[in-house]
This record gives C-alpha cells, structure tokens and sequence, in this order.
C-alpha cells in the first residue's frame, strides 16, 4: 500500500475520532442531563444505539461504493469508534451489578444488545435497498 494512501487514512482516522469523541460527550451530557435521578446510563445506551444505527447505515454504503476507502477509515473506525462506548457500557454494567442493580443491568445488558443488533441490520438493509433503488 502506498505510504500517501496510509497518511491519508491515518489522518481521516486521527481527525473523525476526534469528531466521535466530541459527539459522544456532547451527546451524553445532553442525555443525562434529562435523567438527572437515574443510575440507568441512558447517555452510553444512547451513543451506542445511535452508533450502531450509524454503522449500519453507512456500512450499506461503504459496501456498495467501495472506492471511498478514505471515507470509510474517516466515519467507521474514527468517528463510529469514538462515538460509540464498549469500555464505558461494560464499566456501567460493573457499576450495576456490584451496587446490586441487578434488574437495571440486566435491562441494560438486554436493551443495549438487542436494540443495537437490530439498529444495525434495519439501518443496513434500509440503507441497502434504498441505494439499489437509486441505480
């Protein structure tokens, strides 16, 4: 691989992750500040959910038109990566389940998958019909 091409995916990386990291704070502190009284972390369900939305949308893409590489270095490992919040969702879970909210982190556990999985495949099978429609 060219050295220009692996700068240039770095940089597209360096600066969407940036944007994810940004996005992903902004988000969450809006989020909780609506639930100011809950220990559900309604902030990373809500990160990850829209990531997982995201993901699948542009992935459809990305799968249709796979010469914008750059692009896909920029939303999908940069920008989805630092959006969304594996580290911070197991971290949550922890929390739950060692101050014994056991039926929250359960909840959590089964929302955060569940819903994420299905965002994925509705956004990709979504996004995927509508650009066959479009050619």
């Amino acid at each position: 691989m060219e050295v220009k091409v692996i700068l240039q995916k770095i940089i597209a990386i360096m600066v969407g992750g940036a944007f994810g990291a940004m996005s992903r704070y902004g988000l969450t502190l809006l989020v909780r500040s609506n639930f100011k009284n809950s220990i559900f972390p309604y902030g990373t369900l809500t990160v990850n959910v829209l990531g997982a939305l995201l993901f699948g949308f542009f992935w459809a893409i990305f799968f249709k038109y796979s010469d914008i590489q750059v692009w896909r270095h920029f939303v999908l490992i940069g920008f989805l990566g630092s959006l969304t919040t594996f580290s911070s969702y197991t971290f949550d879970l922890f929390v739950m389940i060692k101050q014994g909210h056991y039926t929250a982190a359960a909840l959590y556990f089964i929302l955060s998958n569940v819903i994420c999985l299905v965002g994925f495949f509705l956004a990709f099978f979504f996004t995927e019909k509508m650009l066959k429609s479009l050619t």
